[in-house]
């Protein structure tokens, strides 16, 4: 069977590499985003599975827009379906009717619940549960096509975005390899989705990571789990972002797990108690690094100071003696 793969992140590449692996497909084609400028140089930097797919010796196409040309080059594939993951882009009808048997999309939510471009981070937003991964018919509107399989995925109260992510990468990688063949052969009846149920979460921003401390500290933790790796958390300090870069509830952990004591740090005066004022870095009773939030408290583990290099938070606040008692925002 001639596949035609589109995709571009992590999810994608996972999905990709475990289609190679099968005998019985071969991937024609892999098409993804343009090289993006990224990093301080602003240099182009290609997509993750570009390079895995050119270290594989694959063909890789990148369009900027998926226009009359990119129909022409893709239909002289003669493919038999179309597989996306993590693409990022909208598929116009001229190119998903192309192969004999349509264009099949792997969503990393239970359809129709998180429609849209965010579905593994609003998930965890949510405070959900589980999640999962369905494989359905592309068509003109986003994720609305008619479903062929689902599978549940339970969601840990440790999972990020990035070990969310990588289930959800096996669970559907193993899902597309068994309905292709099904699907192919007549077995799997599409199901329409029940439309009046979709729920859309939206494109992440960098502002999104803004923490708001009259948020709970449930909610701010959530916040770094879904945001990790990008956009991050942060706040403002003396007009400077900070990103926390590693957190846990005060209330969730053993007082007294983790770091050293830090009688002689904190700032000549500064309470070691919670301070009931939102966004207010206080000790904790064996010395560790928290900060008040609308309900209960984090304990802060590693952060990263506008400019600097990221540090734990022993280091951090040896050169910032007057942090304790600062207001954040």
């Amino acid at each position: 069977m001639k596949i035609i793969f589109f995709g571009t992140h992590t999810l994608a590449t996972a999905i990709l590499h475990a289609l190679m692996q099968e005998p019985a497909l071969k991937i024609c084609a892999v098409v993804t985003q343009p090289d993006k400028p990224a990093g301080r140089g602003y240099k182009a930097e290609s997509p993750l599975i570009k390079r895995f797919a050119e270290n594989a010796g694959l063909q890789v196409l990148q369009y900027k827009k998926l226009n009359d040309d990119a129909v022409a080059t893709l239909r002289a594939y003669d493919a038999d379906v179309f597989i996306v993951a993590q693409y990022g882009i909208l598929i116009p009808e001229t190119i998903l009717s192309i192969p004999g048997h349509g264009t099949l999309n792997v969503h990393p939510s239970l359809l129709p619940n998180y429609r849209g471009a965010s579905p593994i981070q609003s998930a965890i937003l949510a405070g959900d549960t589980k999640t999962g991964v369905t494989i359905m018919l592309l068509d003109k509107e986003m994720d609305h096509g008619s479903v062929l399989s689902q599978e549940e995925c339970t969601i840990d109260k440790s999972d990020t975005a990035v070990t969310l992510e990588a289930k959800l990468g096996r669970l559907g990688a193993i899902l597309l390899i068994a309905t292709l063949p099904r699907f192919v052969h007549g077995e799997i009846t599409p199901r329409e989705q029940d439309h009046t149920e979709a729920t859309v979460c939206k494109k992440i921003k960098r502002d999104d990571g803004r923490i708001d401390w009259t948020q709970s500290a449930e909610h701010i933790y959530r916040m770094w789990r879904a945001y990790l790796p990008w956009p991050g958390i942060f706040t403002m300090w003396n007009g400077k972002r900070l990103k926390l870069m590693r957190c846990v509830i005060l209330e969730s952990r053993l007082v007294g797990t983790i770091g050293s004591r830090r009688d002689a740090i904190a700032r000549p005066g500064a309470s070691l108690q919670h301070d009931s004022k939102f966004g207010t870095p206080f000790l904790t009773p064996d010395k560790n690094l928290a900060i008040s939030c609308g309900a209960g408290a984090i304990i802060v583990e590693r952060l990263q100071l506008e400019g600097k290099k990221e540090l734990d938070a022993d280091a951090f606040l040896r050169g910032s003696a007057t942090f304790v008692g600062a207001k954040l925002g």
